[in-house]
């Protein structure tokens, strides 16, 4: 699963321009990049350990964003037999709302062997829930204390030839 995708961002501008972003698979060098986003994204951060874990998992799809050298957003998933299993995004916070996390969300459900995708996202969560059903994602199910046993998940998925896919 090593391919680079080039992608350009329309609303991703600096000095007027917009901003080529290379979008290519994650590797255990881009960790501690990944964990300084990560803190500014999540309550609890992952350790190194447990990003390397899906970086170099046999199943893994990991994606970053890149802008030369810079780390801009990533995408962790596990792809098994035809299941995208979209375990966590994030963008750096500045970067936000630019496209990035579509970008990288929509270049995993391209990969050919995706023939369905599905997510948990914590169900009071509204804008990470809209922004899932903008890349068209559908709420399936409820995963009750999903989160550190007290707050509830929402199961969300999306299925090849449906709207969005």
């Amino acid at each position: 699963m090593d391919q680079i995708f080039k992608r350009q961002i329309r609303s991703l501008h600096i000095a007027g321009q917009p901003v080529e972003i290379v979008l290519r698979q994650l590797a255990k060098a881009d960790i501690q990049d990944i964990r300084t986003i990560a803190k500014d994204s999540f309550p609890k951060v992952w350790s190194e350990s447990e990003f390397d874990f899906f970086i170099n998992h046999e199943h893994g799809l990991c994606l970053g964003a890149f802008r030369e050298s810079q780390l801009l957003g990533y995408l962790l998933c596990l792809l098994i037999q035809g299941e995208l299993d979209v375990i966590t995004v994030a963008v750096e916070p500045q970067l936000r709302r630019l496209h990035i996390a579509e970008t990288l969300l929509r270049a995993a459900l391209e990969f050919e062997m995706v023939e369905q995708a599905f997510l948990e996202v914590e169900s009071q969560n509204q804008a990470a829930i809209s922004f899932y059903e903008k890349v068209g994602f559908k709420k399936y199910g409820i995963r009750k204390k999903y989160y550190e046993g007290q707050r509830d998940a929402l199961v969300m998925k999306i299925e090849k030839g449906r709207p969005g896919f």
